[in-house]
């Protein structure tokens, strides 16, 4: 849908410039489309190169700090897209199994408090986009054997990936 868009946005460029060309053919329309994607192939390429810049990962960061930290879900929905290049290291949001009293409970891990505990985000189901936040003990926090995205299929099937989960469930005393 972008893709198509942006070769639009290019088809009207390249026609305000086709004052410059006689177009009295298919041949020529065809010519400008073909420009017309050999230009927006060149432009995302550079803005490739401009994104690994020094400056522009500044910039990315410091937007995420000052702006976008504090958008509701935009953490969530950072991790579920991969964290991008800047957060390989450094995952937002890691699946884990909270113990509570006689069961445990699938999570996700959101930053560990000086304090020792853990903030973690507790999703519902069959729909993981709502659900609760809590503190738990670290003790209580064992890492899931899973990725985010097993994690949220788990949560949206009501369990039906059990055989696998099963397995990486720990124990509850």
């Amino acid at each position: 849908m972008i893709i198509g868009k942006a070769l639009g946005f290019m088809r009207k460029l390249a026609m305000l410039f086709s004052g410059f060309f006689e177009i009295d053919s298919v041949n020529d329309v065809l010519f400008l489309d073909i420009l017309s994607v050999i230009v927006l192939v060149l432009v995302c390429y550079l803005a490739g190169l401009v994104a690994r810049t020094r400056a522009a990962v500044r910039l990315v960061q410091w937007l995420e700090e000052g702006l976008l930290n504090k958008i509701p879900l935009y953490l969530f929905f950072k991790s579920l897209a991969g964290g991008g290049p800047s957060h390989e290291a450094d995952p937002t949001l890691i699946p884990v199994w909270v113990r509570l009293d006689d069961f445990s409970q699938l999570a996700f891990e959101t930053k560990r408090q000086e304090d020792g505990q853990v903030v973690v985000f507790f999703p519902g189901a069959p729909n993981p986009w709502s659900g609760a936040l809590g503190l738990a003990d670290p003790e209580r926090v064992t890492p899931a054997e899973m990725t985010m995205m097993q994690a949220i299929a788990y949560q949206s099937r009501l369990g039906s990936l059990e055989a696998r989960v099963k397995k990486a469930a720990p124990d509850t005393p």
